[in-house]
Order: structure tokens, then sequence, then C-alpha cells
């Protein structure tokens, strides 16, 4: 029913509705695809409307994905990627053999699921992926998580497709993204790589996808769970360079003036936060200076740190 996609040269180049079957396998330039599908009734909008914008038809999940990049390190975005695979694997008991990986071709990664092992129901399924993303990547700084794909209209690069940079989107094994240095995989993306299918579920591994809480602020940031960019942040172990003394600073700050500890319970906390986190400067005397002055300081969700941090949160629409 839903085998109709968008097909774009560039990301100006909007409205040319295709079958799934007519895409190409591999390209000599930009090219993206959208990443959802739709239902016939999409060729009589496009027909009329003369334009895809304003579509508000059913979609359907034909392959789960996961956009991941970080500013120009593809070290820092492939550790990110990884470690989304490895919550998969382990958290949520996805197959492996139902798990894709792509280098994009520019600075960062994709990631892809098929579609039986999580059973995203069809309608909004736009809606169902992004929480479904929020779930994978729960730890993940938000700012390395591309979240505007998952618009009933988003896009996404095609495999084979050729970057501006000169490589290629081309599939990785999941060995190759845990294990090859990101020289390799550059060189490996120097030209369109034959694709290798993803193994379908006999049923979903995940039942409940299709169930969105009603985020408020009120539910999502209670005791149970804490503000996803705290969360994050409480991780201490993807924290980028440059971010580790802001990050400690708001740690503590939300320790003391949100969760009520006292001084000695933050210091105990951030103790053991700082095992966490790797080739930090920090020390137990900065920590402590923090503490100290804790109270001279207070973020909200406009702060810079907490909005890099923030994965999905219903603070920021």
């Amino acid at each position: 029913m839903f085998e109709f996609v968008e097909y774009c040269k560039g990301l100006y180049d909007r409205g040319n509705i295709i079958h799934l079957s007519d895409l190409p396998e591999v390209y000599d330039s930009e090219a993206h695809v959208s990443c959802f599908s739709f239902s016939e009734d999409v060729l009589d909008y496009v027909n009329n409307k003369k334009s895809v914008a304003g579509y508000r038809g059913p979609v359907h999940v034909r392959e789960f994905l996961i956009d991941i990049d970080y500013k120009d390190d593809l070290r820092v975005a492939r550790q990110y990627a990884v470690r989304i695979i490895d919550n998969m694997i382990r958290k949520f008991r996805i197959p492996r053999k139902s798990i894709g990986a792509y280098f994009s071709g520019g600075k960062g990664f994709h990631l892809t699921v098929h579609p039986t092992a999580v059973g995203i129901p069809d309608g909004e399924a736009h809606t169902n992926a992004k929480y479904l993303a929020q779930r994978f990547a729960y730890g993940i700084p938000g700012g390395a998580v591309d979240f505007h794909v998952y618009k009933r209209l988003g896009l996404i690069r095609l495999p084979n497709s050729r970057h501006k940079s000169g490589k290629f989107k081309v599939q990785l094994s999941l060995e190759a993204i845990h294990t090859w240095p990101i020289d390799k995989i550059l060189a490996y993306a120097e030209s369109p790589k034959i694709r290798f299918e993803l193994d379908p579920c006999e049923s979903p591994v995940i039942t409940d996808v299709g169930v969105i809480p009603e985020f408020t602020k009120q539910s999502y940031h209670s005791k149970m769970f804490g503000k996803p960019c705290i969360v994050a942040m409480k991780c201490g172990e993807n924290i980028p360079h440059g971010y580790r003394d802001e990050v400690a600073l708001r740690l503590v700050s939300y320790m003391m003036n949100v969760e009520g500890n006292t001084p000695e319970m933050t210091f105990a906390a951030m103790m053991e936060w700082l095992k966490k986190v790797d080739n930090t400067k920090l020390t137990p005397e900065k920590i402590q200076e923090k503490i100290n002055r804790n109270g001279e300081y207070t973020f909200g969700c406009d702060d810079h740190v907490m909005q890099f941090f923030c994965v999905g949160c219903p603070c920021k629409k």
C-alpha cells in the first residue's frame, strides 16, 4: 500500500514522487529520499498542489533510521553510533542481522533497523519513529542525533549517493563500524559499494512503540527519569572535550538546587561521575569549588550546554 517515496537530487529539488521500485542503485551526485513512504494518495495531492509541501497523509516506516553526526569529528560520531547499536542489541534485544550501518559520506553515520523488528504502525509513523529514536539514543547528547528527519516529509541521503565531500554513502558491517579505523572507512567510501539486506523478524521485538506517552514537563521530568539532558550528562561516558567543566557545573547546580542534595551528597555523587569521564582535567578540588559557589548559578532549557545534551525534550518544541 505504501509504495511511493519522494526522490530528490538536491535538498531543494522537491515534489518528485516515484515508485519504490524506480529508485536507482547508484548515484554520481547528491541524492535524497523521503524517510517514510506514502500511499497513492500522495500522487493526487502533488498533481493538484504541484508540490509536496503541506501533505498530511499517512506514512509508513520502510526502514527505521537514526542520523548521527558530531560537528566535524567522525571519531566522536562513530563512538555515539556504536553506543546506540549496543543499546539496540543489549537493551532492546534487536537481532544484530536486523541492524544496518552506513557512513554518510560526510561527517556522520546512519543506522537502520528492519521495520519488522520495531513494529511501528502506519499513519503517524514519523511521530512514533521519533519516540523510538529517543529511546534508542537515551544518554547520547541530543546535539549528536538529528531529530529533524522524523517529519512526515523528512529526507535522508540515499545509499551509494555522492556527498559534496566527494565520498559516497556506503553500507558498513557492524564489525566495520565498531573496529575499522576512520581512515579505512573514508577510503572505503571512495566508490559505491554493494548493499546487503537486513534480516526481517518474525514478530516485532518492540511491541509498545505505538503507545506514545503524553509528554508534559511535569510527567517527563519526574524524579524517576529526570531531564533527558541531565540524564545524558550524568552518564559521563560520552562527554566531548570542551564540555566537561561546563557539564560538571550544571550537574552540581542540578543536584543541589533541584534534587535538594546536601554539599556532601553532591560531592560524593560527583566523585562517582568523575570515574566515568575519560581524560578529564577535573579534580576533586575543582568539583568542591563548584559546590562552594553553586548558589551563584542556575541553568534553564535555553542554556547552550543543556540544549546540546537534550534528546527530544518536550520543553523545547
